[in-house]
């Protein structure tokens, strides 16, 4: 699955590359190995880590520490993070769980930055098909409003997702506090 990513004024700013290394079968339903790359608008390599991802009981959900990657330094207790992600069988007008998440980042002992992160009023909005380069989905719209306090600052910021059953997340539209577009994403490539 390849998502270009875009600002404000619709320039290419970076890729996310993702692929299946492993799925297999669990009682509860399936869990995947996954691998995430980042490149720049040029193709330059950002950052590539691996991460979890399972389907349980009907609902996805990730594995927060994973997508730390190798490199990553989470604090105790992020071993074992997890965030609910989304029912497999969303209808419109059904609201989803909320979400939150603290992030301690040390340099040995010293805290160097804490972020709060919480996802609110996350709410199915409605089916429709999107077209991208990768094809035409059926899509479920799902919208949220994310608060995040960094270092003291906070903000808030809403987006618009459309889900595809069998591609994951086809578009995203991400607004700033006043409301004004700051980026997209949009699925390019989907190979199966």
């Amino acid at each position: 699955m390849v998502l270009q990513h875009t600002d404000a004024k619709g320039k290419a700013s970076s890729k996310t590359i993702q692929r299946v290394l492993a799925a297999r079968p669990v009682a509860s339903g399936f869990e995947a190995d996954m691998e995430m790359e980042i490149v720049d608008n040029k193709d330059k390599n950002i950052g590539k880590s691996t991460y979890k991802l399972s389907c349980e009981n009907g609902v996805f959900k990730i594995n927060m520490r994973s997508m730390m990657g190798p490199a990553g330094s989470p604090p105790p207790g992020m071993e074992q993070a997890r965030m609910e992600y989304l029912p497999v069988n969303m209808k419109p007008g059904q609201t989803l769980n909320d979400g939150k998440a603290n992030m301690k980042t040390y340099m040995g002992d010293v805290k160097i930055m804490e972020m709060d992160f919480a996802m609110r009023d996350r709410k199915v909005e409605g089916r429709e098909a999107v077209t991208t380069p990768a094809g035409t989905f059926d899509c479920v719209r799902v919208s949220s409003v994310s608060d995040f306090k960094i270092m003291g600052r906070n903000r808030a910021a809403k987006s618009v997702v459309w889900y595809a059953v069998g591609a994951g997340m086809v578009k995203q539209e991400s607004y700033d506090d006043g409301g004004k577009l700051a980026s997209s994403s949009v699925l390019v490539e989907l190979k199966r």
